[in-house]
């Protein structure tokens, strides 16, 4: 072997090595990214956990019903009743943005309120109902309809506060559902439960 033999051999065996190294490298980033995307779902996961077992649904538009399947309680809840246009499902805020803006006295507004929404300061583990959802001072087309949803807007006890809008679609909002809708208390009466038994 010639030296110019030996060369060739020792510039091959050095590219396997650079190229070894590389694809070590990238095998190791590639890790490191899986593994970062995994935490981040698990943490996602376990920061939804409580909020994934709270719902709330209306039957015949008469009952409310709020479940927490969770072992610790949730706090500073809103449920907005959600009313159909057509074939799209409103947003809670719609609600307050739109219908509350309508120009009639406090009077009217506050009962208004008191009709289309239930405050809680907090709600404990297990399954309540709320009869007379609509009551007999409901206003104009605000009335049951058998195709009226609910949106409910809770913090759970990790401060974490979430909107489960009235599809099922569960949204983390930055700031506690009472300062999401702007609520202050002169304007919404904290709704009463009865704990459901079934």
């Amino acid at each position: 072997m010639n030296g110019t033999q030996v060369s060739i051999i020792t510039m091959i065996t050095a590219g396997a090595a650079i190229i070894t190294a590389i694809a070590s490298a990238i095998g190791v980033i590639i890790n490191i990214r899986r593994d970062i995307k995994s935490r981040n779902k698990q943490n996602e996961i376990e920061e939804k956990s409580q909020a994934l077992k709270i719902s709330a649904y209306l039957e015949n538009d008469e009952k409310l019903y709020i479940i927490n399947s969770s072992d610790l309680p949730i706090y500073n809840v809103v449920i907005t009743v959600i009313h159909k246009r057509g074939h799209t499902l409103r947003k809670g805020e719609d609600l307050w943005k739109e219908e509350l803006a309508l120009d009639i006295d406090d009077k009217l507004k506050s009962q208004f309120y008191n009709s289309q929404v239930a405050v809680y300061d907090v709600i404990p583990t297990g399954r309540f109902k709320k009869e007379d959802i609509f009551p007999s001072h409901s206003m104009g087309d605000w009335h049951a309809t058998n195709a009226n949803r609910v949106e409910i807007s809770f913090t759970d006890s990790s401060s974490n506060s979430w909107i489960k809008r009235a599809d099922g679609k569960l949204e983390k909002i930055e700031v506690t559902p009472y300062d999401y809708y702007d609520l202050c208390e002169t304007n919404v009466r904290k709704a009463s439960l009865v704990e459901d038994k079934k």
